[in-house]
């Protein structure tokens, strides 16, 4: 798929993401969508590179549109993103909704956890819902995240497919 359609769609995305569906469900229910956007990237090609490229940039315009502080998400995605990739290769995983679904899994733990420990570490970057409802807002997330992101992986698929 080409590079600039790759990055208009996270920027679509991204404002969709932070701008209609923050305001339409409760907070512990908003999927993480770029999320689901790069591990589908990472399954449908082999160019790890380009991959953490996007995370990178899909990470540093999260934090800044989103308010929180600049260049957390974009450490997270690219930590995420070398982890999925390291465990593609090691385990030889093959392209596949089970794969993809395993992934998210992963990656929304993994992006919950270095938000609590980022919490636990800096205290004054918590907001309220996030400090109180914890398990509520993980368990929320991974299952917006499963149920958006396999919309978004069977869309990323037929792109694919048809370029």
């Amino acid at each position: 798929m080409n590079i600039a359609i790759c990055v208009l769609i996270i920027i679509f995305l991204l404002i969709f993401q932070l701008s209609f569906l923050s305001f339409v469900l409760p907070f512990y229910l908003v999927p993480n969508i770029i999320l689901s956007i790069l591990i589908c990237s990472l399954l449908f090609t082999n160019q790890i590179k380009i991959v953490l490229i996007y995370g990178f940039f899909a990470g540093i315009l999260l934090d800044m549109f989103s308010g929180n502080i600049v260049g957390f998400s974009a450490l997270s995605f690219l930590l995420i993103i070398f982890l999925l990739a390291f465990l593609k290769r090691k385990l030889a995983i093959k392209s596949g909704l089970n794969a993809f679904w395993l992934f998210l899994i992963i990656a929304s733990l993994l992006y919950d956890l270095l938000i609590y420990v980022a919490i636990k570490i800096y205290p004054a970057i918590s907001s309220i819902h996030w400090s109180m409802h914890l398990g509520i807002a993980m368990f929320g997330g991974i299952l917006a995240n499963l149920i958006f992101g396999s919309l978004i992986y069977v869309l990323w698929r037929k792109m694919a497919v048809n370029v």
